[in-house]
């Protein structure tokens, strides 16, 4: 049974709650997103396995991950249906769904490859395997659907085991605000901070974005709007730093933090 939630699922631990000067900044930043969380995970395994995903749960299957598999041969692939597409990369008549990191920004800037059998993994049929999910855990695939004639972008997150004859469904979730990017993982948490995040507090104030980060440690901040282009890339030499964005338009960024191999993102409204 699948249950769909604007805010974290039980799944998802190990959540603290923010200051009350960030909590406004994340309920108008994150409530759009619209998160389901597979229950239980759906495990998929040996010829025939397949499974209908539907991103915004109305009722129609927008893509389909499948498996064909004759004795050590294997194909797993999804099917984008319609007008959908998946991020990755093509060269006709070959599709390959790139395996996208936690915090990795989906959005218009990605690569958008339409149509079906799009390979994830497959080995036997043509030499050499080929595809970029072979014994992926906690792997995200960037998705794109279109309601009406806009578009919205989303991810999936999947475990594909190291022969690709086993592939494991956890969770999804997509952005309701049309043409809204959103980070691989970014579940619409309102009022939390994932654990990974204590110690960095990131907010907007007087057409600035304010940081306070856990050390000065070499890292670096990057900002993108909307479209999901990098505005800003800024190296990181203090660990309470300001960034101007009075050169930019009022609306909703994306801050990313990378320092000494940690990766946070929080929205911000300017």
């Amino acid at each position: 049974m699948k249950q769909k939630t604007s805010t974290l699922s039980k799944k998802i631990t190990g959540y603290s709650t923010m200051a009350a000067s960030l909590l406004a900044i994340s309920n108008i930043a994150n409530g759009q997103i619209v998160y389901t969380d597979v229950t239980p995970d759906f495990v998929g395994t040996g010829n025939g396995a397949s499974y209908d995903l539907d991103l915004n749960n109305d009722g129609t299957t927008d893509f389909q991950v499948n498996i064909s598999s004759n004795g050590a041969d294997v194909k797993l692939l999804i099917n984008a249906s319609d007008n959908n597409a998946i991020a990755g990369t093509s060269s006709d008549p070959y599709k390959y769904p790139s395996l996208l990191q936690a915090n990795d920004i989906i959005g218009d800037a990605l690569t958008w490859v339409e149509g079906n059998y799009q390979t994830m993994a497959t080995s036997g049929y043509f030499g050499n395997p080929y595809g970029d999910w072979f014994g992926a855990v906690d792997g995200y695939m960037g998705l794109r659907i279109k309601v009406g004639n806009d578009d919205h972008y989303g991810w999936a997150r999947f475990d594909v085991s190291e022969d690709g004859k086993t592939f494991t469904v956890k969770d999804y979730a997509y952005e309701s605000t049309e043409d809204a990017p959103i980070a691989a993982g970014d579940a619409g948490s309102i009022g939390i901070t994932p654990v990974n995040a204590i110690g960095y507090k990131v907010f907007a104030a007087n057409q600035s974005i304010h940081l306070q980060l856990k050390n000065n440690l070499s890292g670096d901040v990057t900002i993108t709007n909307l479209l999901g282009q990098r505005i800003k890339l800024v190296e990181i030499n203090s660990n309470a730093m300001q960034i101007n964005m009075s050169d930019q338009t009022p609306g909703i960024y994306m801050v990313t933090v990378r320092q000494n191999g940690e990766v946070f993102t929080q929205k911000v409204v300017i």
